[in-house]
C-alpha cells in the first residue's frame, strides 16, 4: 500500500484446506520504506534508504516469539507409534455372528496432546466344541481419526491480537488391511495414513493391532 512516496509493506496470508477452499485470510504489517521528498520529513527519515538500499521495517522475528513457536512445533510434532494388542471373547453360540467393537492407538503425541485411534470390528462366535472356545473369522475396519488438541496460535512478543494459526493438525487414512490366522484364534488389522498440518503431510505412519480370542 502506497502513501505519497512511502510504501507500507504487508504479508498477505491465505490458508486453504485440503480441498482448496479458502479457510482464513489476514494481513500482517512488516514495515515501511520511503523515498523522494518524503525522506526530508524527520518522521520518515529513519525509513529511507541511505544510499539507494532498502528501507526499514520489521519481520516475524520482531513481532513473534520464534523460539517459543519452534518449541511448540517440536513438542506437537514429537510422536511415537507401536503395535497394539486386543483380546476379545464371543458369547453367541455357533453359527450366530457376534460383533465386538474395539479401539486402539495408531500414533500418539509424546506429551499426550493428541492421538490417532482406529475403530474396528471383530466378528466371530463361540464354538459348539467347548475345547475350542471363541472363533474369530473376520475383522472389519470402521474408521480412524485424530483427537485431543490439534490447533495452536502464533506467539506474539509484546502485543495482544487475533489468533493467527500456527498449527492445525489433521489425519488422512490412506489404506487398511487385515489377516486372519488359519486356526481362527487371532487376526491382525493394519492402518496407514498421514499426519498433516494445514493439509501438508508432516509424517506417514503404518501400525497394526493383533486381536486374540
Amino acid at each position: 500500500m502506497r502513501t505519497n512516496s512511502c510504501i507500507h509493506w504487508y504479508w498477505h496470508y491465505t490458508l486453504h484446506d485440503e480441498f482448496g477452499n479458502v479457510w482464513v485470510e489476514w494481513d500482517e504489517y512488516i514495515g515501511t520504506t520511503c523515498e523522494g521528498e518524503d525522506c526530508e520529513d524527520p518522521y520518515n527519515s529513519m525509513l529511507c534508504p541511505e544510499s539507494g538500499g532498502g528501507g526499514g521495517g520489521g519481520g516475524d522475528e520482531d513481532l513473534y516469539d520464534i523460539a517459543a513457536e519452534n518449541a511448540i512445533i517440536s513438542e506437537v510434532y514429537s510422536a511415537s507409534s507401536q503395535p497394539a494388542f486386543q483380546s476379545v471373547n464371543f458369547s453367541s453360540p455357533e453359527p450366530d455372528e457376534e460383533l465386538v467393537y474395539f479401539t486402539w492407538v495408531i500414533v500418539r503425541n509424546a506429551s499426550n496432546l493428541w492421538q490417532v485411534t482406529s475403530t474396528d470390528i471383530a466378528k466371530g462366535y463361540r464354538s459348539s466344541n467347548p475345547n475350542i472356545g471363541s472363533i474369530l473369522y473376520d475383522i472389519e475396519h470402521s474408521s480412524s481419526a485424530i483427537s485431543g488438541q490439534t490447533f495452536w496460535c502464533r506467539v506474539p512478543k509484546n502485543f495482544p491480537g487475533p489468533c493467527i494459526p500456527l498449527i492445525n493438525l489433521s489425519w488422512q487414512e490412506s489404506s487398511s488391511s487385515k489377516t486372519i490366522a488359519s486356526n481362527y484364534k487371532s487376526g491382525k488389522v493394519t492402518i496407514s495414513g498421514q499426519l498433516k498440518n494445514f493439509g501438508i503431510t508432516i509424517n506417514s505412519y503404518t501400525q497394526s493391532c493383533t486381536v486374540n480370542v
